[in-house]
């Protein structure tokens, strides 16, 4: 008998200030647990400018910052001075006030190129896999993490045994922009979360969602984490 697959749980707020309540209070229990039972614990983060409320209060949560690591979903390739950094990003609002005790991991990694940054990485990940908590966003074209739909290489992100980083060319992929090259988790490196949350924004997002429900996963990368997580993932949405 084949068993049922655990979905999601949605959950729709009445503001974004509501969901990122919400989720900073996710993150502090599933890091909390961790931290109980093995002595520390990981949280993964997305970059763009939906989750900037939910690090802002997640960081002004009382924790033991000091026995935890935080690292990337994804990244562009690019130095963290650069705008477009995620990193950057993570360490001028995440790692601020008490926060700034965690340990960060990278992905960049001077002159080197993104292939070999992603071998590096990908070992440097095992300190934090499987996460405590992990907050992943998606975009319009359906892509979560640096998944982007007809990325040259974004099997190599869905391989049943896929290094924990991999490097995504993302050449011809309009929401890549300019930044083509990318470092990412992989599918694989979800297995065994804790606990999960997909934070969305808007009308658009929702109906990018829907859509991506009834297409292929190579079309629709999102898929592929909703599986892997299943009901560890708790899919939030504000206005």
């Amino acid at each position: 008998m084949m068993q049922e697959q655990l979905q999601p749980t949605e959950i729709d707020y009445p503001s974004r200030k509501a969901a990122a309540s919400a989720l900073a209070d996710e993150a502090v229990a599933a890091l909390s647990a961790d931290l109980e039972v093995q002595g520390t614990a990981s949280l993964l983060c997305s970059g763009g400018s939906t989750p900037g409320q939910f690090f802002a209060t997640l960081a002004e949560r009382e924790l033991d910052w000091s026995r935890i690591c935080v690292g990337l979903v994804d990244d562009r390739y690019v130095p963290p001075s650069h705008a477009a950094s995620n990193e950057g990003l993570i360490r001028s609002t995440l790692l601020q006030g008490p926060a700034s005790k965690a340990e960060f991991v990278p992905m960049w990694k001077d002159d080197v190129p993104a292939e070999i940054a992603a071998k590096v990485a990908s070992v440097a990940y095992e300190s934090l896999l499987p996460a405590s908590f992990i907050l992943l966003g998606m975009g319009n074209d359906g892509h979560t993490a640096s998944w982007f739909p007809d990325a040259r290489n974004l099997a190599d992100a869905f391989a049943p045994a896929a290094d924990n980083v991999v490097a995504i060319d993302a050449t011809g992929c309009p929401v890549a922009g300019e930044f083509v090259s990318r470092l990412t988790i992989s599918n694989a490196a979800l297995k065994g979360t804790r606990s999960a949350a997909l934070l969305l924004h808007g009308a658009d997002k929702k109906e990018t969602l829907r859509r991506a429900m009834t297409e292929d996963v190579l079309q629709a990368p999102i898929r592929a984490a909703m599986a892997t997580l299943g009901d560890r993932l708790k899919i939030a949405w504000a206005p």
